[in-house]
């Protein structure tokens, strides 16, 4: 049993990616022979529609968070997709429930517990792969049957992310009780070892995982003659031909996405820019509109404050009483034709009848005029936010057509720089195929191996499509070329091998 977490080196980004990967033959064909068949876990719908559903879910984390009652944690660079691979050994039980069987409990291995943890970074929940969605491929492609295991790393039901530190340890730790209890683990004696090693506090470390272009080359110039020296010398200028270029073409993803972080940079300050002095110029255009209209409302409270005094000075007596019923119903009169629900009648009989009734007519037309001076005002003062808007409008659009042209020559720019990296990697491929081609002899392997170099090579000339995902996406070209279905490299730890579970949230 070999087991294989993220053979790409990193989290993805993509569940559409890998499950077309996949659920498919290679070389994004749409037939479906090496799929021996697909089974899901923690999923509601067939697998042709799962990995939306995983999509839709990490989506929705913040979402999921807030209604588990979740406190969100600190954002991480990390991708949701989890890739893991399991190649059974020749003399494991092939059969589809033991393959199941066996990814099912890995997938519990896969998580952390912190019952069984010590420190401050251990997490608050136990959580674990198995409770995850996932989806399980099985392939018989190569020599060794092997799953092929897409996980979520978001949880379905409260949102929070898998911990996923030291998982090259818990994955090496279960392949080996795995490989015991089925009684092969004499063919893998390294993994025992090291797990011998980790116990006495020993950092224990492989070498890294190579390409599939340069494992490819690794065996072809490896000939039945003692040459280390110049098969080494072979390799070496290779691999530091290979890591130039990608050193390169990391260089150059580097710099597009500074370039487009600075124009989306600009384009929004300017944005900004303009929306504050909107601001300001509409509450400069209130602040004159409200001086303009001061000595109007300072008129109007004048006149107001003198007729309250002239109608409290006549309803001290019977003919001015009289004269402010007649006032009273005047105003009412108006009231009614503004929209009053009361009737003429009703309205009369009681300011005849009642002084309350006189005095509540008088305030209400007294309102009236005071509100009739603030509509104007704010008609006044719509207007002028309006005709702001229409220019804050025209300037939006200039701004906005200027970075849309910027945006495009930028565009162009990247696209010619794609294939650059493009040509580049299809030189590389030719020159590993003339390396080859030199060493070639009259083994069919050696023959075998010469026409998985062609099929390299025109994978490499589709790069032009792949380059504007992964390197305008601020992805590595490495994933593009890691060889994942043949054997891994030895087993290695990763950076983290030796820190603790922390388990947190990320």
């Amino acid at each position: 049993m070999i087991v294989v977490a993220n053979p790409s080196g990193r989290s993805g980004q993509s569940f559409k990616g890998l499950h077309a990967y996949c659920a498919h033959d290679p070389d994004r064909a749409e037939s479906t022979e090496r799929v021996e068949w697909i089974s899901t876990r923690n999923l509601s719908c067939d697998p042709d529609r799962a990995w939306k559903e995983m999509a839709a879910t990490a989506m929705m984390a913040d979402q999921l968070k807030t209604s588990a009652g979740v406190k969100a944690g600190r954002k991480t660079k990390n991708g949701p997709v989890l890739h893991l691979v399991l190649s059974f050994d020749q003399d494991e039980d092939l059969s589809r429930g033991a393959m199941e069987a066996a990814a099912d409990k890995m997938l519990a291995s896969l998580g952390a517990d912190p019952a069984k943890m010590r420190g401050k970074s251990k997490p608050s929940r136990r959580q674990f792969a198995d409770e995850h969605q996932s989806i399980m491929y099985a392939h018989a492609d190569t020599k060794n049957t092997h799953l092929h295991i897409m996980v979520n790393t978001v949880h379905p039901e409260h949102g929070v992310r898998l911990p996923t530190s030291n998982n090259h340890r818990k994955l090496q730790r279960w392949a080996l009780k795995h490989t015991k209890e089925v009684g092969t683990e004499h063919k893998y004696p390294v993994r025992s070892e090291n797990a011998e090693m980790r116990d006495r506090g020993e950092y224990v470390k492989g070498p890294k995982r190579v390409t599939r272009n340069m494992w490819e080359l690794q065996q072809a110039v490896r000939g039945p003659v003692n040459d280390n020296n110049r098969t080494n010398q072979i390799l070496a200028e290779q691999r530091a031909k290979d890591a130039a270029l990608l050193k390169l073409s990391r260089t150059i993803s580097d710099r597009q996405l500074e370039q487009r972080a600075k124009l989306d940079g600009e384009f929004k300050a300017d944005k900004d820019q303009i929306a504050t002095q909107l601001k300001t110029d509409n509450n400069r255009d209130a602040a004159q509109i409200r001086e303009e209209f001061r000595p109007r409302y300072r008129a109007l409270s004048a006149k107001q404050a003198q007729e309250r005094k002239v109608f409290e000075a006549l309803e001290k007596t019977m003919f001015g009483r009289a004269s402010n019923m007649a006032k009273a119903i005047k105003a009412s009169q108006e009231e009614i034709r503004e929209g009053a629900k009361s009737g003429a009648v009703s309205r009369a009989f009681k300011i005849l009848t009642r002084a309350t009734e006189r005095k509540a007519a008088f305030d209400r037309k007294q309102l009236r005029e005071q509100q009739a001076l603030k509509t104007e005002q704010n008609t006044k003062l719509e207007s002028a936010k309006r005709a702001r808007h229409a220019a804050h409008s025209e300037t939006m659009q200039i701004i906005r057509n200027g970075y849309l042209v910027r945006s495009e020559a930028l565009k162009k720019w990247h696209d010619a720089e794609a294939m650059r990296i493009k040509a580049g990697w299809a030189k590389r491929a030719e020159e590993r195929k003339a390396v080859i081609e030199a060493k070639v002899d009259a083994e069919p392997a050696r023959k075998d191996l010469l026409s998985q170099m062609d099929k390299s090579v025109r994978r490499t000339s589709r790069l032009s499509d792949e380059y504007k995902r992964e390197i305008l996406g601020g992805k590595s070209l490495k994933e593009e070329f890691i060889w994942s279905d043949k054997k891994p490299a030895p087993e290695q730890d990763n950076e983290k091998d030796n820190e603790k579970d922390n388990g947190r949230d990320k």
